[in-house]
């Protein structure tokens, strides 16, 4: 659960009850700050003219898209240049689950900027950060499933051959739905051998879990897809975030340097030197290795560090 941020004087009224307009950490952080110039025309604009458009809030208050605009207001005390006050309208918007929420946002956000590609990038991987659709609660569906398809109590070694999983890791995943009380496990009654068998059924609280969707495991091609940017470029820019300083960061943010050449200044002293020209050689190319000097063929090198 996002924590608040601020709290303004803002409110207003849904089905009866009184919600007052605040801004959660997690949204407000992930959105970019618009620039300099951008911000003064909107303030002018507000300042002149007042709100033309809503400001969009989930049924708890906090604010879905309209940051900078309800900011901008805070500092004009709410008030036009003929001291008339600045009226906000507010939009609740309600949705299935949280990440159909987060999903809104970036679209939102993605629609109204002018985001430059790292920007965008920046965007979605704060917001999926935490996403809890992983694949070992895909997994955790999927074996509830197959309980509930099999009608009976149901062997470790069955489950995992109709799935095409290792016995060890279904094992694994039953022991913590059992733990949730999703799963029972019973000892089978074996008249020979002294080795013990369990049997796993479904419970109610499993059933509740099939009543919701499957979970989708979020993954740079999904990511990609939703900000339409291209994998290599996503998962470049995912490698800046986590490895570049902060003066390389925010050349990306100003858009003052492209993604590929970041990437290539910050991990240009890691890669293999070239030592005869590719023309010359034919295709066969040769390389220093950075791990042990040994001068081989890229060929050779790429198998043996691959």
């Amino acid at each position: 659960m996002s924590q608040t941020l601020y709290e303004t004087e803002q409110y207003t009224n849904y089905k009866g009850k009184k919600l007052h307009i605040i801004f959660s950490e997690e949204y407000f952080d992930a959105m970019p700050r618009p620039i300099v110039e951008e911000r003064q025309l909107l303030k002018q604009d507000i300042k002149t003219d007042g709100l033309s458009e809503d400001i969009k809030i989930n049924p708890e208050g906090t604010v879905l898209d309209g940051h900078t605009r309800i900011e901008i207001c805070e500092e004009l005390n709410w008030k036009k240049s003929d001291g008339e006050p600045i009226i906000a309208k507010y939009t609740v918007k309600e949705f299935k689950n949280k990440e159909d929420e987060r999903d809104y946002v970036i679209k939102t956000n993605l629609m109204r900027r002018q985001l430059n590609t790292f920007q965008k990038v920046r965007l979605v991987s704060k917001l999926y950060k935490e996403n809890p659709h992983t694949q070992r609660e895909q997994t955790r569906y999927d074996i509830l499933l197959e309980l509930k398809k099999h009608g009976k109590p149901i062997k470790v070694n069955t489950i995992a051959e109709k799935m095409g999983h290792h016995r060890a890791n279904i094992l694994k995943v039953l022991k913590g739905l059992r733990e949730d009380y999703c799963v029972r496990c019973e000892e089978e009654k074996i008249s020979t051998g002294t080795k013990k068998s369990f049997l796993f059924s479904i419970l109610p609280k499993g059933e509740e879990v099939l009543s919701k969707e499957r979970p989708n495991k979020i993954t740079l091609k999904t990511l990609g897809k939703s900000i339409g940017v291209q994998r290599d470029y996503l998962s470049r820019a995912i490698y800046l975030m986590n490895n570049a300083g902060e003066h390389m960061l925010n050349r990306l943010e100003h858009g003052q340097i492209g993604i590929m050449n970041a990437y290539t200044e910050l991990t240009k002293g890691d890669r293999p030197k070239r030592v005869m020209s590719y023309d010359y050689l034919r295709g066969n190319s040769k390389v220093v290795c950075p791990y042990c000097d040994k001068i081989s063929t890229k060929k050779e090198w790429k198998i043996i560090h691959e």
